[in-house]
């Protein structure tokens, strides 16, 4: 024989709060709110809905909880005004006391086992009513899966109260629950119902849908046929009856398949009322299940004095009573009183509260338990306690010992640590957090686990411009991914939330140039989300001002919470980002062939060009060499020309000659004005200063700098004093003399010559120039002004490609600091 559990779903499945309910016509215009002088009366009511596949009953939440709490104005302070249990009718009345012209800053919150509802009320003032229904689903309820082929079936169904126990004499329908069954098919079948709709004498039924005039229902995938018993309880006894259900059906071959469906009920009526009210088949009785709010391993939850079953009408006598003897867990000897925080580590389930033993529970009185939840693993983890019960008449006769047997269900989950992967080509090490000792190299997709023991050391750099270009890189950023693990069966607790917080870690204020973003909001097992740290380069001026030194730094916290902001693990990100400055910027060693030409070993030429002002990110200093395809050469010049919008190139006079080794001579781009500009189209003829090295020329490079922009200065080969710079909008007034120009070597195809440890100066006529005051200082940079200096040259005889080259450094662009 088949009996029932009483489970309670931990989610209230609906609610309905008549919100508020108006007893009193308070927003009557005509009427004064605070004429009558009375208090506010609440009255919560609260309802339990049982579903059994459509089919439902309801009774009064007797072990539902209520809470009032009133606030003060700025919610800081707060005053319980009730908590209590609903009365055997599901109800509650409360009058508030000195609430005549209303009140506000009321909570109301409604506990049922383990279904939780709050709502907050801004402002009252008139008597209001609160209904709450907490709707339960019914999972006793027989199913049946039959199919076309095979669809004789034997069900049996037991007709109990609700913990599974005899029924009473004269209890009524209300009385009888967990009593139907359900029939279902994914294909059609015709049932014929007519044995239960003649039902008479001791048993009677409901069938949905309803059969018709042949007594029959049609059921299919999306129809199933429901079935609820009901049986007369005036007489004691156990009684049975079998009902049998023809079905026919045809499957897909047309062929035509007979069975029958024979339903058992079963019921037990009570001879005096004073029989134990609960099944004692060894059964569970009532499940309370938590599963769905999961508890971290280690932690713990503690679920308050909460009825485990009461006696409702139908299961007792009014003048009989039970005793609670023990409470044991089950299949174990240790009493419940021993089942304590003592036994902790042995068991997810104890119960909390000091069991009093004796005390009688009679008609619509409960038996309360308290139980703490303490999960050792992750996943689902079940406990049960029985509870072993008298049942004594009205002249205090022992009458039966029984028990009542309820699972506490929960889930144990486990906080997970994110991973975090370094997905930036920037240098990094791993750290340890102690000592600072560089514990290993970071690289490109290597991954750690979060931790507070290491850091992450991450180097970083801005560009600080330069006056005139304002060449700044703006927000340097770098990558991390962060990743949950997918750890299989490990269940989590929640998904992963990540907060940032940035802090200084030198000098005080260096934290507002790092800022993060992500994209993502949260993440779960097996998820991954990528998070950018920027470095907002500063302006070079409030750089310089401020007598910041080169290095930027910061720390960055990254903490892994869960939903409800517990802490699972951190991680530190040591931020250290470097400066530096365009002012005297030294290009690398370049080195460019003859533009043009061939050679006995070398028959395609190289078609090389320079650009002084672009600037190269990866390697933070400007000028590039480009090789030019054949649409942006002019092949109709001779020697060939460059059509492009380059600085300069490099040519010798007969480059076609491969009998010859020619040393090249330097060239300037010509600009036609539209599709080829380059700015930079004039040249001191003769070199301005000449120097043994390139660190020399490094060296000299502020000396070399005032020189030129000094009016009236001698060049270093002592000749006679030149003209300064002082940029016009004109090429006429000012320059450096001699000098030649882009149009003039395009026009009669002479170059400047060039020889070994020369420097030339470079510029644009129309150019302009930058400066600011700071500490005392002037800094100033001329920003169409270059300087080119010859490291090398070579007519290409000692080489494998025979061809004429030049080595060289670009200084752009040139600032100088003035005193």
């Amino acid at each position: 024989m088949k009996f029932f559990k009483y489970i309670i779903i931990h989610k209230i499945l609906f609610i309905f709060s008549v919100l508020p309910v108006l007893l009193a016509a308070c927003a009557e215009e005509t009427k004064d709110p605070c004429a009558e002088s009375s208090n506010i009366e609440i009255e919560v009511v609260g309802k339990n809905v049982e579903i059994c596949e459509g089919l439902s009953q309801e009774f009064p939440a007797s072990e539902a909880q209520v809470i009032i709490i009133h606030y003060n104005e700025d919610k800081s302070e707060a005053d319980t005004l009730v908590n209590r249990f609903l009365d055997t009718n599901g109800k509650l009345q409360y009058v508030i006391p000195n609430s005549q012209c209303g009140i506000n800053n009321i909570k109301l919150v409604a506990v049922n086992n383990s279904f939780y509802y709050e709502d907050e009320i801004d402002f009252m003032c008139c008597d209001t009513s609160y209904v709450f229904e907490f709707e339960r689903n019914c999972e006793e309820t027989t199913e049946t899966q039959i199919d076309c082929e095979s669809f004789t079936s034997n069900i049996d169904v037991n007709l109990a109260n609700q913990y599974g126990g005899c029924l009473m004499v004269g209890a009524g329908q209300d009385d009888i629950r967990w009593n139907s069954t359900s029939i279902n098919t994914d294909d059609e079948i015709t049932v014929d119902v007519s044995s239960v709709v003649d039902l008479k004498d001791k048993f009677y039924a409901n069938v949905s849908p309803l059969p018709d005039v042949n007594g029959e229902v049609v059921i299919n995938e999306q129809t199933s046929l429901n079935i609820s018993f009901f049986v007369e309880t005036s007489e004691v006894g156990e009684f049975n009856t079998s009902l049998v259900l023809p079905t026919t059906c045809s499957d897909g071959s047309g062929n035509e398949n007979f069975g029958e469906i024979t339903i058992n009920v079963s019921a037990e009526i009570c001879e005096d009322g004073c029989a134990c009210p609960f099944s004692n088949n060894g059964e569970i009785n009532k499940t309370i299940d938590y599963s769905g709010y999961p508890v971290s391993v280690g932690s713990s939850v503690d679920y308050g004095n909460e009825p485990i079953f009461t006696i409702r009408d139908g299961m007792l006598d009014n003048e009989c009573y039970i005793i609670v003897t023990a409470v044991n867990r089950l299949n174990s000897t240790d009493a419940a009183t021993l089942i304590s925080a003592a036994n902790e580590a042995q068991h997810d389930w104890i119960i909390t509260d000091p069991l009093e033993y004796g005390q009688q529970i009679r008609l619509n009185e409960s038996f309360f338990m308290a139980v703490q939840f303490t999960p050792e693993k992750s996943g689902e983890s079940a406990d049960t306690f029985e509870i072993m019960v008298d049942v004594y008449n009205r002249i205090d006769e022992l009458k039966e010992s029984c028990s009542f047997i309820v699972e506490y269900k929960g889930e144990g989950c486990e906080n997970i640590c994110p991973e975090i992967t370094k997905m930036n080509s920037l240098a990094a090490d791993l750290t340890d957090a102690s000592t600072g000792a560089v514990i290993q190299k970071l690289n490109w997709g290597e991954t750690i686990s979060m931790t507070t023991t290491n850091n992450i050391a991450q180097s970083m750099s801005g560009n600080l411009g330069n006056i005139c270009r304002g060449i700044i890189t703006g927000s340097e950023s770098v990558s991390y991914l962060v990743n949950v693990p997918d750890t299989g069966n490990l269940m989590a607790c929640s998904s992963v939330y990540f907060e940032y917080s940035i802090s200084d870690d030198g000098v005080a204020g260096d934290r507002l140039f790092f800022e993060v973003q992500d994209n993502f909001a949260a993440l779960s097992a097996g998820e991954n989300g990528l998070f950018n740290i920027y470095f907002n380069t500063p302006n070079i001026q409030s750089h310089i001002q401020s007598g910041h030194d080169a290095h930027y730094r910061a720390e960055l916290l990254v903490d892994a919470k869960t939903s409800t902001g517990e802490l699972i693990c951190s991680q530190i990100i040591k931020l250290d980002a470097e400066v530096y400055q365009n002012t005297v910027n030294i290009s690398e060693p370049m080195s460019m062939k003859a533009f043009s030409q061939i050679s006995d070993k070398e028959t395609e030429p190289a078609y090389q060009v320079y650009k002084i002002d672009t600037y190269s990110d990866d390697y933070h200093y400007f000028g590039r060499i480009d090789n030019l395809d054949f649409n942006h050469i002019d092949f109709t010049s001779a020697p060939n020309a460059p059509l492009s919008n380059h600085s300069f190139y490099f040519e010798v006079e007969d480059p076609e000659n491969t009998a010859l080794r020619q040393i090249p001579k330097l060239f300037l781009v010509n600009d036609d004005g539209t599709l080829n500009p380059n700015s930079f189209t004039h040249i001191s003829e003769n070199p301005i200063a000449n120097y043994s090295s390139n660190s020399d020329f490094a060296a000299g490079m502020d000396n070399l700098i005032n020189h030129v922009f000094q009016s009236g200065a001698f060049n270093s080969l002592g000749e006679a004093p030149y003209y300064s710079f002082q940029f016009e909008n004109t090429d006429t007034s000012y320059g450096w003399t001699p000098a030649r120009t882009a149009g003039q070597m395009a026009s009669d195809g002479v170059g400047v010559e060039i020889k070994l440890g020369d420097v030339f100066v470079i510029w644009n006529p129309v150019g302009n120039w930058g400066s600011f005051d700071a500490n005392g200082n002037t800094y100033s940079s001329y920003c169409d002004v270059a300087f080119l200096y010859i490291d090398g040259i070579s007519d290409g005889a000692n080489t494998n490609h025979h061809v004429g080259f030049v080595s060289f450094y670009v200084a752009y662009p040139l600032s100088v600091i003035q005193n």
